[in-house]
């Protein structure tokens, strides 16, 4: 999900020896291919030596690699599951972060503790990170050991303990960071489908992630994706009485999509066989971003 901006030598080794996606770009900024050979200049240096190359001037190659690194400027791939807008980026890893909490918490009500536990555990170690910087920018109150108590106490107590309070304070901390966004924006109804779309598409993505040989096999990934498109459903709930006039056109047709999806889901325990295919989930999505242009 996030963006690497990297330059110079570094990036240039660390996309080609690992594969990594990158676009070359011209001093002017146009965006121009990478070489036709995924080594291209680096035949023979020190990236060619990780690939079992034997280099036959180390020294010669090194420069002929410094000087092609100087010539061009390593851009980052725009994320397929995120936005170039921050507010929109942003309200969509909020939304990520509380669907994690909104199935998790689920899941432990309905005493399924162990399935429940990671989704306590995804939202300080794979999306804090994420919103941290724009928390700091806000001046807003850090959050993480907080989650990591919440996490915690899920672990130790299950449903009873402090968790329904842990849980209740994390929800309501989330809303704070989103009300940072200016209203004016979280008012906008093309901001909040634009969001909607976003969060449809990472539960597609997961949901395939969920899928192997045409059976759910992974329910971390399949909780995940009922989790995130629950939140978009909610999401879009509570907007509708105060939609605007962009909105009000298009949101009965964003709900029959995100219903669509939800039929992916039938129960907290996945069916054996999935009840939607990834491309079904994929076109829900895709048709709540066209209803955004």
């Amino acid at each position: 999900m996030t963006r690497f901006a990297w330059s110079g030598v570094a990036a240039a080794a660390a996309g080609a020896a690992l594969g990594i996606g990158y676009a070359l770009a011209s001093p002017a900024g146009d965006v121009t291919p990478p070489p036709t050979s995924r080594m291209g200049p680096f035949a023979g240096s020190p990236l060619g030596i990780c690939r079992g190359r034997v280099p036959g001037n180390v020294g010669a190659r090194l420069a002929e690699l410094q000087r092609y690194a100087d010539e061009h400027r390593v851009q980052p791939v725009d994320n397929p599951l995120g936005s170039d807008d921050p507010g929109v980026d942003l309200m969509e890893k909020l939304g990520l972060l509380e669907g994690h909490l909104m199935i998790g918490k689920m899941l432990v009500d309905a005493n399924k503790v162990s399935d429940g536990l990671p989704h306590f555990g995804h939202p300080v170690r794979e999306l804090y990170d994420y919103i941290k910087p724009a928390i700091e920018k806000r001046k807003l109150r850090s959050y993480d050991a907080q989650l990591k108590a919440l996490e915690a106490e899920v672990r130790a107590s299950g449903p009873g303990g402090k968790t329904g309070a842990l849980y209740s304070a994390a929800i309501a901390w989330v809303g704070e960071v989103r009300q940072s966004i200016p209203a004016a924006r979280r008012s906008d109804g093309k901001f909040i489908l634009e969001t909607i779309a976003l969060l449809l598409e990472d539960a597609a993505e997961d949901f395939g992630e969920s899928l192997e040989n045409g059976r759910i096999v992974n329910t971390v990934e399949y909780h995940d994706a009922m989790g995130f498109t629950i939140y978009a459903k909610a999401l879009l709930t509570a907007y509708r009485p105060q939609a605007d006039a962009f909105a009000k056109g298009r949101i009965d047709r964003v709900m029959a999509e995100i219903d669509g999806a939800m039929a992916a889901f039938p129960a907290l325990v996945p069916p054996p066989r999935p009840a939607k295919s990834v491309s079904q989930m994929k076109g829900h999505a895709a048709r709540v971003k066209d209803l955004t242009k």
